[in-house]
């Protein structure tokens, strides 16, 4: 907190805290492409299946994976089972899409270039900046992860399950997380069947939905850095803690810094440290207080129902900026003459972004929990008001060009 509250105050002081970035930034990269670069010295990493990586699968918002699918083609169950693993690729695959396009692009780096002063005469080198400083490095973090994870936990139950048919310590309620849901789906008042009645039918489970089970059951920080012992030896918990430390920091400082700035627009305060204090202090007492606000062994999954809703609120970003860059009472004379194909692809993004938030809350409208349901109602509804709020300002405040 200190060092966000005092880079309001000097440039030298606001260079610092890009500098702490940039270095928790590499150690990150370099934690990471060293997991990988292990992984394939050891001969973990398939190469096919990388290469054929890079090219997306549409398919997984559908139905399972190749190898999840012939997992569950072994179990006899592959009515309730496709649909659950649907259900959480398609989760995941939305979660990932928040994350990649999330507040660094959306505000923090315009709102940090507007604050340095850079116009167009800076925009050659706010480009180099760009993908030096963000796009870069997110690309070989990013990979590295997916990498490491992928050759480690899919489709692999090893970890997960042990010999005897049972979860491995520290697995227990990841794994039994899944297996209560699929014996509730099944077998009616499940839930109201006493501990040991429910053990009974837990391990009556045959052994290929058990495997299938352990393949499904969500990863703790711990299980990842453990993963990497055979190929990082005694340091992998070092290794991977410096990475998830170094992550944690960086991506606390960004949220406060935006935060704060957010705050200080929002009450018309741009520059005035106690409204850009304020704001800043929002996230950094959530994230101070967040051992006791989630519980769970895999507490590593926290990412995937946050980045959901990120995904969710997305479409109201792209929709600023589509309507921004068509806005002549905002740009004046620098309104593009030309921004045909600037619209056709903003519209696009837009529609993308529209369709996975959209696609998202019909999913929780339909869901059995109560919460999630009417999340997904007042959300769609929210959604809908805030387009139409503004659509319509653009179109009082604006002639079309």
């Amino acid at each position: 907190m200190s060092l966000i509250c005092i880079s309001q105050k000097n440039a030298k002081a606001a260079s610092f805290i890009d500098n702490v970035l940039k270095v928790l930034v590499g150690v990150i990269v370099i934690c990471f492409m060293a997991m990988v670069v292990t992984l394939i010295s050891k001969g973990a990493v398939h190469w096919g299946s990388l290469f054929s990586g890079l090219i997306p699968d549409v398919t997984a918002l559908f139905w399972p994976t190749d190898q999840i699918a012939a997992a569950i083609s072994e179990t006899g169950d592959t009515s309730f089972w496709t649909e659950y693993v649907t259900g959480e690729q398609r989760t995941k695959i939305i979660a990932a899409f928040g994350t990649a396009v999330g507040i660094n692009m959306t505000f923090l780096l315009p709102y940090s270039l507007r604050k340095k002063g850079w116009g167009k005469e800076h925009r050659e080198l706010s480009r180099y900046d760009l993908a030096l400083g963000l796009f870069i490095p997110f690309i070989l973090g990013a990979s590295a992860l997916v990498i490491a994870s992928a050759a480690s936990f899919h489709a692999k139950y090893a970890d997960a399950l042990g010999d005897n048919g049972k979860p491995l310590p520290g697995m227990e309620n990841a794994y039994y997380k899944v297996v209560n849901m699929k014996l509730a789906s099944t077998i009616e008042g499940y839930k109201k069947l006493d501990v040991i009645q429910k053990t009974e039918l837990r391990d009556a489970l045959p052994l290929e939905e058990k495997r299938l089970v352990g393949m499904l059951s969500n990863r703790g920080a711990k299980n990842l850095a453990a993963s990497l012992e055979p190929f990082l030896g005694k340091h992998s918990q070092t290794i991977f803690g410096i990475g998830v430390l170094a992550m944690a920091v960086s991506t606390l400082l960004v949220h406060m810094m935006m935060n704060g700035y957010a705050i200080s627009e929002a009450f018309n305060k741009v520059g005035n440290t106690k409204y850009f204090i304020l704001g800043a202090t929002m996230p950094a007492v959530a994230g101070f207080f967040s051992p006791y606000l989630w519980s769970g062994d895999a507490k590593a999954a926290m990412a995937i129902p946050a980045s959901v809703m990120a995904t969710t609120l997305l479409p109201i970003a792209y929709l600023g900026f589509l309507l921004l860059m068509n806005s002549r009472a905002a740009l004046g004379d620098e309104l593009p003459k030309k921004r045909g194909l600037i619209n056709v692809l903003m519209i696009f993004a837009a529609g993308a972004a529209t369709f996975a938030s959209v696609w998202n809350l019909i999913g929780r409208f339909k869901s059995s929990d109560s919460y999630a349901h009417y999340f997904g109602l007042f959300s769609m509804i929210a959604l809908a008001a805030l387009a139409l709020i503004g659509i319509s300002g653009f179109i009082k405040r604006n002639k079309v060009a």
